[in-house]
């Protein structure tokens, strides 16, 4: 057995490619296919390349199995999938006046459906906000892609210093 690409990122498609040969007449009728993700696929005939999307990177094991007249013959392969960090965008950037509230509005992108994100805030006027989103996260009435988890959070700037003051927002995901 092989796979392509060797080491593939999360969410990228992966195929592997199974050789059988029987000395006898039997054709393979049945693939079944333990991607080890908890994913399990069923295949009818002789087909011998399987494609599979892994959601989270790890090192999985494939167990797969071919059935003809004569029996069942298990195949094992294994695949490491790479992480893809995930990238950040800041959906709003609106003028805030001192003392009113600001709603910062972002959403996560990452391939990888499966992973939890903690996102660190640095507002810049020395307070700091941490967020915590579960695997698939969407908020009450949104909309949300598979791998783009939409986040707000609210702040009120506080401060004496002259108007017009710009503050840096850090955000780390």
């Amino acid at each position: 057995a092989s796979g392509t690409p060797d080491s593939p990122n999360e969410g990228d498609t992966y195929t592997l490619q199974i050789a059988a040969t029987d000395p006898g007449d039997d054709v393979i009728t049945q693939w079944v296919i333990n991607w080890g993700d908890g994913a399990i696929e069923r295949f009818d005939g002789i087909e011998r390349i399987f494609s599979h999307t892994y959601v989270d990177d790890g090192r999985y094991t494939i167990n797969a199995l071919a059935s003809d007249d004569s029996g069942q013959y298990p195949v094992t392969h294994s695949v490491t999938v790479n992480n893809v960090l995930p990238f950040v965008d800041i959906l709003n950037a609106p003028d805030v006046t001192e003392g009113a509230e600001f709603v910062l509005f972002g959403q996560i992108t990452d391939p990888g459906t499966a992973d939890d994100f903690v996102v660190k805030i640095t507002w810049g006027d020395g307070l700091e906000e941490t967020i915590n989103l579960a695997a698939g996260f969407c908020p009450t009435g949104v909309v949300c892609s598979p791998g783009r988890p939409i986040f707000a959070i609210a702040h009120r700037y506080l401060d004496d210093t002259e108007s017009g003051t710009e503050y840096e927002i850090l955000i780390r995901v």
